[in-house]
């Protein structure tokens, strides 16, 4: 072994014995918690600083296929590979049979195919057929609508926007335990909620637009 090489390995020793104890630990530095989907329908969590990773899917559960984290960070939709809906309590732990037909995502890693209201008082899904809305109080709204690759709720959790195929995206009212159509976008690259009542849009031609939703 030459000098030299011995040189540079006894710098990068000297390197990590100087370096402090949490930044060994805390090799990814998350800003916050990292939620991950294995390939045998696991959940994983990647905590913050020393917590390391831990799977957080109940021991006795069936694979899932997609899942959501609730506002609070204490539960996890999931939906399991028989096509069930279940959300799951990480703290007591819990489990709860939400919708047993809550069929299958159409599209996976291309977005939010499970989605929280932001109070968490409903839960949002694609499914083959369209969309549907289970609300925890009570009560179910199914919208037949070409497949939705995800779906993302207004900050008041009055309005939910859903992207479909061909950037095309349809913005949909909460009335009740209904979901009523409010308005269409032929043409967006992307789109995200800026207010409870602002979604901006990236339409094909270019630029960024603000659509108040409110005023129509």
């Amino acid at each position: 072994m030459t000098t030299r090489l011995l040189t540079v390995l006894s710098l990068l020793l000297i390197g990590l014995l100087a370096a402090p104890a949490h930044a060994q630990e805390d090799g990814l530095n998350l800003p916050t918690e990292l939620y991950t989907l294995l390939r045998d329908g696991s959940i994983e969590r990647f905590g913050l600083g020393a917590a390391g990773v831990a799977e957080v899917t109940p021991e006795a559960s069936a694979p899932a296929v997609d899942f959501g984290l609730s506002p609070d960070g204490v539960w996890i939709a999931y939906r399991t590979d028989a096509g069930a809906l279940e959300v799951y309590n990480m703290v007591t732990p819990e489990t709860r049979s939400i919708d047993p037909e809550a069929g299958y995502p159409p599209y996976r890693g291309r977005g939010e195919s499970i989605a929280w209201s932001p109070d968490g008082a409903a839960l949002a899904y694609t499914r083959d057929g369209g969309l549907r809305v289970t609300f925890f109080d009570g009560g179910q709204s199914d919208v037949p609508v070409s497949p939705l690759l995800g779906l993302m709720w207004s900050p008041d959790g009055k309005y939910l926007a859903a992207e479909a195929e061909n950037d095309v995206w349809w913005v949909y009212r909460r009335d009740g335990v209904q979901m009523v159509l409010h308005a269409a976008l032929p043409s967006s690259r992307g789109a995200a909620w800026v207010s409870p009542s602002l979604l901006m849009i990236a339409p094909a031609e270019g630029g960024l637009a603000v659509m108040d939703v409110a005023n129509a």
